[in-house]
């Protein structure tokens, strides 16, 4: 991605931050093995299928395989 942190870790870590206009979609890759999560800043969100309900801002959604 083209930007290091020069904080060391012993687990992997991935950090992304978007801002996405209304009616835009994103898919992300995420290693199987690893846990994420999303939290919703402001506006709302919908995960997975698009029939799911939005995540308001101010929640966190945690992804399962």
């Amino acid at each position: 991605m083209g930007v290091n942190s020069p904080v060391y870790t012993r687990t992997p870590t991935m950090f992304l931050d978007f801002t996405m206009l209304p009616g835009t979609q994103l898919h992300q890759n995420i290693q199987e093995s690893w846990n994420s999560f999303a939290y919703i800043m402001e506006g709302e969100g919908v995960f997975g299928s698009p029939n799911s309900s939005p995540i308001m801002a101010h929640h966190v959604i945690v992804f399962t395989q």
